[in-house]
């Protein structure tokens, strides 16, 4: 099959849409598939051959952060069995109703290309700008494609069933639905002993407990919720006066400097490290210095959390917030904990009582890989997307 990713960010860019797109080409890729992804950019468009996938930077008409005008993009959909929407993307996909209305997206054989849309996430704005924008594409874009998607696929039951923007399109102009989740690279993440170079490198001594964070510190992911995880460390701190805690945030953006500031004010500098931006081999080594990892979302633009599947992967316990999609990662005291969103007492409250008990961290974290060999490698979950969409291609019950 002839396969077209849609999305609006993508490698090296830091976030999760991307980061899912490309694991999910590379996987298909392997499996002889001829795949490509087509993702905006304000410099020189570009094509290049990543792990297998072609890889077509198309440049925007207007991009601002990750929002991308793209009026030229129907042209470079021709010769595709299956056309993949990655939904949100702000200002790209306005074409793509029309174009699948009129029947513009053909296959090299001449027969209608099968469009999908995996909807990663409903859009909530923190501004006015953002909010206004969001009620745009979600009351006038997304259900006009919702119409004419041949499927649409979430990472979770409990993600789509609570959606107030989701749910009633697919009531009302029902394609077929359903749930695939999202993975990990099993071979990739592995549970290991800490590299002790690395740990003294960011002040973490073997007696040492460390709480850990991993996501994109910048403005369109305002949601993580560090701060609140930055409020609740000193009251684990104060709580635990025995336990020698450090703080490791991994991550990079344009936030970096202010919530630098709000460690220094609170007195914690030599207790929190910030990493910066690594790469991949850093991330797995990064997990393993971790005893837990927490991953504080505050709106439900949080919808999976694949730092908590690393995490899970490395061995690692979770503690998370209770938001729709993220919860079903969790089973309560198996492999984590769920906190209340934006909550940082009830947040300091659990990882106190956490790491009181070494042995309950341990058992979580064998929980977590055993959970992810069963239910969460990419090699399964890229084989589900396959056999969706040669069901949709050759019009076989899904």
């Amino acid at each position: 099959m002839r396969i077209v990713h849609l999305v609006s960010t993508f490698p090296p860019y830091h976030g999760g849409m991307g980061r899912v797109a490309a694991e999910l080409s590379t996987c298909t890729a392997r499996q002889g598939h001829d795949v490509t992804v087509i993702t905006p950019t304000t410099g020189i468009q570009s094509e290049e051959i990543i792990q297998g996938v072609k890889v077509i930077r198309l440049r925007a008409r207007l991009k601002i952060g990750n929002a991308a005008l793209m009026p030229n993009l129907i042209p470079w959909l021709q010769g595709y069995d299956v056309v993949h929407i990655h939904w949100p993307w702000i200002g790209g996909l306005e074409p793509l109703p029309r174009a699948i209305a009129r029947g513009a997206l053909r296959t090299a054989s001449g027969t209608a290309s099968r469009v999908v849309m995996q909807y990663h996430m409903d859009l909530v704005g923190d501004t006015f700008s953002q909010r206004a924008a969001f009620w745009y594409e979600q009351t006038t874009v997304l259900p006009r494609l919702v119409q004419r998607c041949d499927a649409v696929v979430c990472s979770s039951n409990d993600y789509r069933d609570t959606s107030t923007i989701l749910a009633p399109l697919l009531k009302m102009t029902p394609p077929v639905s359903l749930t695939i989740p999202l993975g990990v690279d099993d071979d990739r993440f592995t549970p290991a002993p800490a590299d002790p170079g690395l740990s003294s490198r960011w002040g973490v001594e073997p007696n040492m407990r460390v709480i850990g964070f991993v996501g994109a510190l910048d403005q369109a992911h305002y949601f993580k919720g560090l701060e609140v995880l930055l409020s609740a460390f000193p009251m684990v701190v104060e709580r635990l006066p025995r336990q020698q805690l450090r703080l490791l945030i991994v991550g990079s953006g344009d936030r970096l400097e202010a919530f630098e500031r709000i460690v220094r004010n609170s007195g914690m500098d030599t207790m929190v490290q910030f990493t910066g931006s690594v790469d991949d081999t850093q991330l797995v080594e990064l997990y393993r210095i971790m005893d837990c990892l927490v991953l504080p979302s505050t709106t439900r633009s949080e919808a999976f959390g694949l730092t908590i599947l690393e995490a899970m992967a490395c061995g690692r316990a979770v503690v998370a917030s209770n938001v729709p999609g993220v919860r079903s990662l969790i089973e309560l005291s198996q492999n984590g904990m769920l906190v209340t969103p934006g909550d940082h007492e009830d947040l300091a409250q659990t990882l106190s009582v956490l790491f009181q008990d070494a042995a309950l961290l341990g058992r979580m974290g064998e929980n977590s890989r055993k959970r992810v060999e069963l239910q969460y490698q990419w090699s399964v979950v890229a084989n589900q997307w396959i056999d969706l969409y040669g069901r949709l291609q050759t019009g076989s019950p899904v």
